[in-house]
């Protein structure tokens, strides 16, 4: 049985030639199949071809671009969250210490506007020269993540992010937080300690963002900290003395776009006025006679190419595609662990989320009654793994799951297809390298 990849026929003599019956390329065509439901009760971002970040309206889809390859991702799928920090777009609830923002025309921000600030270092100024969000709660045995776009100057390239509850500016050597800082250079976009991430974004702007977990008791007076960082850079010992700079009036880093949400990793800017944003979850859903025109049940094979997200998503894994039937019966998947998800068991290339994770991936996934397969990036599953399908899936979720809007993929969707057969290996890792 010979199958078609890209147009090109498989180097099986095997006949007939199987064609998918469904095959969504989100990156080629940046558009949705008529027979997809989509909704989003909000605005959105994402990059857009230019590399730049875009706003998209209430229940428009969006396609992602790599900001520096310029590579359309695909469909961006993500959960609902909520940006806490106040005026993220004109600072106007942040405080500082020791520090001028200065609204500047020197740089363009990450949406091509000149809407982004230097952060200045004033003249004299004490040692800590710091920017600090409006105050927030984090709540009992939760993790928030802090995010903001960073940009640095010759004559200014290092800086260091931080939460604290201590009160305004302090060091996070001297709150709940110990250990939770790091010291960024913006030039060489390279950060002191693993806790804090850099994601570039071109034009020498950086995502910096920092995750922490609390304990037992919610933790008020919370506040998000950029300060301007030594110029004696990581040759500077202790976390006070990174902090130790006088200020000229003059040099500064860049600021753009700065957020807290309740969850284990930063998704999409959300921007602010005088009150907090939600960003509500993305739905794609085919249902009906558009999901029964192409699928089998019984048998079929997924081949999907996608990018998890950074880091694990809610209630689990995300799911690249989850069927269902409605209400909470009647679950598969095919989640990021990578493998073929239900209920009770998950048959996995590996346990490890990280071979999909903020990178694009190859996966196939074969079932029928008894038998399921899964290939990732042409390395197929280690034995056979059964279980029986008794179920007639009437819907389908694309990067979330069938019957309910959970487990979000927080990532995106690059091509989805569907063979009306159950492909060998061999056909899954041609389809998967």
């Amino acid at each position: 049985m010979s199958i078609i990849r890209d147009g090109f026929q498989s180097a099986d003599l095997d006949v007939p030639v199987v064609l998918p019956t469904l095959n969504l390329d989100f990156a080629n065509s940046q558009e949705l199949d008529p027979r997809i439901t989509f909704s989003r009760g909000s605005i959105g971002t994402f990059v857009n071809k230019n590399g730049l970040i875009e706003t998209a309206s209430a229940n428009i889809p969006r396609f992602d671009y790599d900001p520096i390859s310029g590579e359309c991702r695909g469909l961006l799928i993500e959960e609902q969250r909520t940006n806490i920090v106040l005026n993220s777009t004109t600072l106007s609830s942040h405080n500082n210490s020791g520090t001028t923002e200065v609204l500047t025309t020197e740089t363009t921000s990450p949406d091509g506007t000149f809407s982004a600030y230097k952060i200045i270092g004033n003249s004299g100024a004490k040692a800590r020269e710091s920017i600090y969000t409006n105050s927030f709660t984090m709540s009992a045995n939760k993790s928030y993540t802090a995010s903001v776009f960073l940009k640095g100057t010759t004559n200014r390239r290092y800086a260091v992010i931080w939460f604290d509850n201590t009160g305004p500016g302090n060091a996070p050597v001297e709150g709940p937080f110990y250990g939770t800082a790091a010291f960024l250079d913006l030039i060489a976009g390279t950060s002191s300690n693993s806790i804090v991430k850099m994601i570039s974004y071109g034009n020498g702007w950086y995502r910096c963002y920092i995750t922490a977990t609390v304990g037992a008791s919610n933790l008020t007076n919370v506040y998000f900290n950029v300060s301007l960082g030594s110029p004696n850079g990581f040759s500077d010992t202790g976390q006070n003395n990174i902090y130790k700079y006088v200020g000229d009036g003059i040099s500064g880093i860049y600021y753009w776009g700065p957020q807290v949400e309740e969850g284990a990793f930063p998704t999409t800017y959300i921007p602010t006025g005088a009150s907090t944003v939600t960003r509500n979850p993305d739905n794609a859903d085919m249902t009906g006679s558009n999901f029964t025109s192409w699928a089998n049940s019984s048998v079929g094979t997924f081949v999907i190419r996608g990018m998890g997200g950074l880091e694990s998503t809610q209630n689990g894994y995300g799911r690249f595609v989850g069927l269902g039937q409605g209400g909470s019966i009647g679950r598969e998947g095919l989640s990021t662990r990578v493998g073929i998800w239900d209920t009770t068991n998950i048959f996995a290339v590996t346990n490890n989320s990280a071979d999909v994770v903020n990178r694009n991936s190859n996966i196939a996934a074969s079932f029928d009654g008894t038998l399921r397969r899964v290939v990732l990036n042409g390395v197929a599953s280690s034995g056979i793994s059964r279980r029986n399908i008794n179920t007639i899936f009437t819907q389908i979720g694309l990067g979330k799951n069938g019957n309910s809007s959970t487990n979000y993929l927080n990532g995106t969707l690059s091509r989805v297809a569907y063979y009306p057969r159950q492909l060998n290996d061999a056909q899954m890792l041609y389809l998967t390298t």
